[in-house]
């Protein structure tokens, strides 16, 4: 079997790569299921990503503070209002 370039494909080729242009659900539970599946899968793989580039930024400051030999100053929350004194 040859490609549109006219380039012969190998076995191989035409065994792994033939048989994934239509992946839907086609029945209705399936469908539903499917919603229901991205519903949850999105927002855990949102806050999987956001969980790693938070652990990934503090492995990075701690490695720029062992590399630097200097302490790095860490930052304090703007809302902390234990020491606040309200004033009328």
């Amino acid at each position: 079997m040859t490609d549109k370039s006219g380039v012969k494909l190998t076995e191989w080729e035409e065994r792994v790569c033939a048989g994934y242009g239509h992946v839907a659900p086609k029945t209705k539970w399936g469908r539903m299921i499917t919603i229901v599946y991205a519903l949850v899968g999105i927002p855990l793989t949102f806050l999987y990503l956001s969980n790693m580039g938070n652990f990934m930024a503090e492995c990075f400051r701690l490695f720029y503070q062992k590399v630097s030999m200097k302490p790095t100053v860490t930052r304090r929350r703007s809302c902390d209002f234990q020491n606040y004194r309200f004033t009328p």
